[in-house]
């Protein structure tokens, strides 16, 4: 639980990847097809281990030769399905509570190479940035972030105006958000000075 005005709400907490996936499908389905027309047909994209690039993944149709980075078993994957498609699971140690894979090895790994974009989720975000559930899953973000042109936030609007345990992007480091909500919706008026929105 945490304090806020009036009373406390319960903490977010980290979460397999299964159970992530099974809520806000609707959401997640309407970021995906907003976001889809955003990766790149070739090259190098890479995509963190939330369920939400999951769904993302399984909404393209094929690629020329395009090339999917990711700390997520489920992610590389369905990138694997992919026509047109390689994926490469960044190692390191494995979080059980989320079944990502984390640590220095993995950010080491994912420094490796560059991408053009960097398709992310995040626990919550505000008015300082987006964070995670785990100090751990903000610095492979943060890792991602660095070697990306450009980084792409998908968020669905229930994250709006929260926070997690960790920090992991600041709004300097975050080039698009794509929401589930049109993009003159006033709920996103707060994120206007901050960032471009889809």
């Amino acid at each position: 639980m945490r304090r806020v005005r009036g009373g406390a709400v319960a903490a977010i907490t980290p979460r397999p990847f299964e159970e992530r996936r099974a809520t806000r499908g609707a959401q997640k389905a309407v970021l995906a097809r907003k976001a889809a027309e955003l990766v790149p047909r070739s090259g190098a994209v890479a995509m963190d281990a939330s369920s939400t690039t999951g769904v993302l993944l399984a909404h393209l149709a094929e690629a020329d030769d395009l090339l999917v980075v990711s700390n997520s078993v489920e992610n590389a994957a369905t990138a694997r399905q992919i026509a047109g498609v390689r994926s490469i699971l960044v190692g390191g140690e494995r979080e059980d509570r989320t079944g990502s894979y984390v640590g220095p090895f993995a950010t080491r790994a994912v420094a490796a190479a560059t991408y053009a974009r960097f398709f992310t989720s995040a626990a919550a975000i505000d008015l300082r940035g987006s964070s995670e559930v785990t100090a751990e899953e903000a610095a492979m973000k943060s890792a991602f972030a660095a070697a990306a042109d450009e980084t792409v936030l998908l968020i669905d609007s229930s994250k709006l105006g929260d926070r997690a345990l960790a920090s992991a992007l600041d709004w300097s480091q975050i080039d698009l958000l794509v929401t589930d909500l049109a993009a003159d919706d006033t709920r996103l008026d707060p994120y206007r000075p901050l960032v471009q929105i889809v």
